[in-house]
């Protein structure tokens, strides 16, 4: 179990100086490729009139103040099923959405797997609270359960969210899934479809991964029926724009596009391994093979060797109990035929 009296938000990892392109190496801390692989061209979706009508510049929806309403029908066309609009819930991005949900926690939090940190740092600031433990370790200490589908590491798979939503259920916990990263999964794989068999269930849903549409600034939570109100009271109205739930509305009424997405990532884990395991980059090993991701210790000489090639990852911070978690070097797996052979060609 771990216990934390300081606080860190994701958007320490990036400095002022952050370069968002390859430049003249190869930028390995985000996969600036992956939109490319998606069965969904995305400029001509964001540029088509249906979807960028004038008239949503001017819509000002008091009616629909939360977005459920505008953005259901695409939901559930994702995700199936059938998800009620007053069920759904949009702010401005995911990290506004959990900053939004952590206002629930009144005793504490407790985080079941390695998280990305915002949720927990803000708890803390409020001065409660965040440890990273077994559920058995916080059950009576606790009103949020915090975890995430997929989970960063291998080790994390095994997660059963029906059980933990059983165990919490009657003791007034609220449980939140940070889907962030599902969007490398299956809309069968997320946890949606789980929000009306249980009581306590919140899942986070957003943009960025996969569709790198992180400037949309959408953010979608689905609750269970039973906490409806308590999730409405701690939210914004009117944070995000037609314009942007327009978009990801249309993002979601596409379907599944990221079949060819996953098969590469397979693909370029696979051959970007092997590569590596002919140099002395020591590799953890331990990461999830769903995401398009590689770590590192955050220690490793190798690090050097890599910034000396003019290949740059970025430091990972996670909220864990365990050491080797809490902090890696992730590398970005490069996804077209392009940028794996400008590797092949830096490492040679």
């Amino acid at each position: 179990m771990i216990t934390s009296s300081t606080d860190y938000l994701g958007i320490a990892s990036y400095a002022k100086d952050f370069d968002t392109t390859d430049g003249g190496g190869l930028n390995l801390a985000w996969t600036l490729d992956e939109r490319s692989l998606l069965r969904l061209d995305m400029q001509s979706l964001v540029e088509s009139d249906e979807v960028l009508r004038t008239e949503l510049f001017w819509r000002y929806d008091v009616t629909d103040p939360y977005g459920g309403a505008t953005i259901c029908q695409a939901a559930q066309s994702f995700f199936g099923g059938g998800i009620a609009s007053d069920q759904i819930f949009c702010a401005a991005g995911v990290s506004s959405m959990l900053h939004a949900l952590s206002m629930l926690v009144r005793k504490g939090l407790c985080a079941l797997m390695p998280t990305y940190p915002d949720l927990p740092s803000w708890v803390m600031r409020r001065g409660l609270p965040a440890i990273a433990a077994p559920l058995s370790d916080a059950i009576d200490s606790c009103d949020l359960v915090l975890l995430e589908n997929p989970g960063l590491f291998q080790s994390q798979s095994q997660i059963d969210i029906d059980e933990i939503c059983e165990q919490t259920g009657d003791r007034d916990i609220i449980v939140v899934v940070d889907e962030a990263n599902a969007n490398y999964l299956s809309p069968q794989q997320s946890w949606v479809g789980k929000i009306d068999q249980h009581k306590n269930l919140v899942v986070v849903r957003g943009f960025s991964k996969a569709y790198g549409m992180g400037s949309l600034r959408v953010g979608v939570a689905f609750c269970s029926r039973a906490i409806k109100q308590r999730v409405q009271a701690v939210l914004p109205a009117l944070a995000v724009t037609p314009v942007s739930l327009s978009i990801a509305s249309a993002i979601w009424r596409a379907g599944d596009v990221g079949d060819v997405l996953r098969e590469t990532i397979a693909m370029r884990r696979e051959q970007m391994v092997s590569m590596l395991s002919g140099t002395s980059i020591e590799l953890l090993g331990t990461e999830n093979p769903c995401l398009p991701y590689l770590f590192m210790r955050a220690t490793s000489p190798s690090i050097a060797a890599l910034s000396a090639g003019s290949i740059r990852g970025k430091f990972h911070t996670s909220f864990s109990d365990l050491t080797s978690e809490r902090r890696v070097y992730r590398l970005s797996l490069p996804l077209s035929e392009a940028r794996m052979l400008r590797l092949i060609a830096l490492l040679s």
